[in-house]
């Protein structure tokens, strides 16, 4: 009995191990993946591919060997069958795993703390960045893009990343993880983080991952020193209705964009065309109910960037309208659980959502892994209050 206890223990530890080193690889070689030398060579690209796929395989049999060993509750398992079978609907017809990756996620590590594995994307990530920049040091692949601003020519630096705004949005991941693990950090901190942004924004010309990753470090300023309770509680109500709101307003904007309009031609301009190629996207494909494959996020005249309206016309509206009660309810529960730092993650992965990348891409947005500890969290804060209110009966 004894020997076969150890057995159980020590093979715990070994898929522990195994599903944080296959967590890490994956994110690492996701960041790889982007790089301008790796998309410039087809073998290594399919190496890189091949890694991503063998580490998210490792990760869903951990899922599964915490599944045999009763790990998740019945409500769990309930509610990850059914929204599982949308999402093979869905994968049938637009044939990608993405969105699948956030359950195994946050599923595969619910006996962990919620911290500790988004450490390990932060590392992950900071060296697949660094990698990506060396590479575009060192070799031919940089991708710099020459663009004329004001009657004046200058160069968009790709930083070793295939496309100019890459880097600068994950250096946007890289902060809101960082100061999700810290939660209160000091001000040099804040310096530090502020002048790679604006290094960063000199080099690519990325205006919208600038101001994200502004808006954060301001955010998390004023609600952890200055103790802003009337304002935090505005904020609060603002980021549990934002996922429906930045949608709200990404897709009627794209849906009723008229470029006769003034109004509309000035969104253009300030969001980069963004509007006007949503809008042709929407009127040659419109969406379906389990989604369609398309070729609307390969560049060109349909190209979309806002990641919201991008699920929409491939995973389809069931798989969009799940995410978008997810993450709201996330957010809520985050709020009560009075989690400063994940919130101003979850909002301005909203924000960023509406019109640009991340919104429930594990590489981008790892935050989903912090769902199950903060609902259990919010749970025994309820019972707490509950059991409270009774000892007064």
């Amino acid at each position: 009995m004894l020997i076969k206890q150890l057995k159980k223990i020590y093979s715990d530890r070994f898929i522990d191990k195994l599903l944080i080193i296959s967590y890490f690889i994956y994110q690492l070689f996701f960041v790889i993946s982007v790089s301008a030398f790796v998309r410039s060579n087809s073998m290594i690209y399919k190496l890189v591919t091949l890694v991503i796929i063998i580490s998210f395989l490792i990760i869903i049999l951990c899922t599964a060997y915490y599944f045999f060993r009763g790990l998740y509750t019945k409500n769990e398992i309930i509610i990850s069958v059914l929204i599982g079978m949308i999402l093979l609907i869905s994968f049938y017809n637009y044939h990608s795993v993405m969105v699948m990756a956030n359950i195994f996620a946050i599923l595969a590590f619910k006996k962990f703390d919620a911290k500790k594995v988004i450490k390990i994307y932060l590392y992950a990530t900071i060296i697949g960045f660094l990698i990506n920049i060396f590479l575009g040091l060192f070799t031919i692949y940089s991708n710099d893009t020459p663009r004329i601003l004001n009657d004046m020519k200058r160069m968009r630096y790709g930083l070793g990343f295939f496309y100019t705004s890459f880097g600068p949005f994950y250096f946007t991941s890289i902060v809101l993880a960082y100061i999700y693990i810290r939660d209160k950090i000091k001000l040099y901190e804040y310096v530090i983080a502020m002048l790679i942004d604006i290094i960063l924004f000199i080099l690519t010309d990325t205006k919208a991952a600038f101001f994200y990753v502004l808006l954060s470090l301001v955010l998390h300023y004023i609600f952890t020193y200055c103790k802003k309770n009337f304002l935090y509680n505005i904020f609060s109500i603002v980021a549990i209705l934002s996922y429906s709101l930045f949608f709200a307003v990404a897709f009627f904007l794209s849906l009723f964009y008229d470029s006769n309009n003034k109004i509309f031609i000035l969104f253009n301009k300030i969001l980069s065309g963004r509007l006007g190629l949503t809008n042709n996207a929407l009127q040659m494909y419109g969406f379906k109910v389990f989604g369609q494959n398309v070729p609307i996020v390969n560049g060109g005249a349909t190209h979309v960037d806002s990641s919201m309206i991008s699920m929409l016309m491939l995973n389809g509206l069931t798989i969009l309208l799940i995410s978008l009660i997810f993450m709201t309810y996330f957010t809520y529960i985050t709020y009560k659980t009075k989690n400063i730092s994940l919130l101003i993650a979850l909002f301005i992965i909203a924000f960023r959502s509406s019109f640009d990348l991340g919104f429930m891409a594990l590489q981008l947005s790892p935050f989903v892994v912090a769902f199950l500890p903060t609902f259990y969290e919010y749970k025994d804060i309820k019972n707490n209050v509950y059991s409270n209110d009774n000892n007064y009966i």
